[in-house]
């Protein structure tokens, strides 16, 4: 089903992000340890095929969704430790955490 916007959520407290994109095709995982993950759920409902390294353009843009998304959290919720720290994302901005290599596709 197309949405008008992507889904966004926080497993709360914990500091995994996660979207899926507006026809639901694509999730992008950011874990709590810093670790991007792209997933074709089209393709790969399961999630254990991560596309990360291979769908660099869709993660890329992904990223900037999501990233832009915790920007309109509001502050309290931040401070109450729900795992939104803005600095973290603004650290991860260079390339995919190490993540950039040629991938399996």
């Amino acid at each position: 089903r197309n949405r008008t916007n992507p889904f966004f959520w926080n497993k709360e407290g914990s500091g995994d992000f996660a979207m899926l994109s507006n026809d639901g095709r694509w999730k992008l995982h950011l874990s709590v340890d810093g670790r991007w993950e792209l997933y074709d759920l089209m393709n790969n409902m399961e999630e254990d095929v991560d596309l990360i390294r291979c769908k660099k353009d869709v993660a890329d843009r992904m990223k900037e969704n999501l990233k832009a998304w915790t920007r309109t959290l509001p502050e309290e919720y931040c401070r109450l430790g729900k795992g939104c720290d803005r600095a973290r994302f603004d650290r991860l901005d260079k390339g995919i955490n190490g993540q950039d290599g040629p991938g399996e596709c």
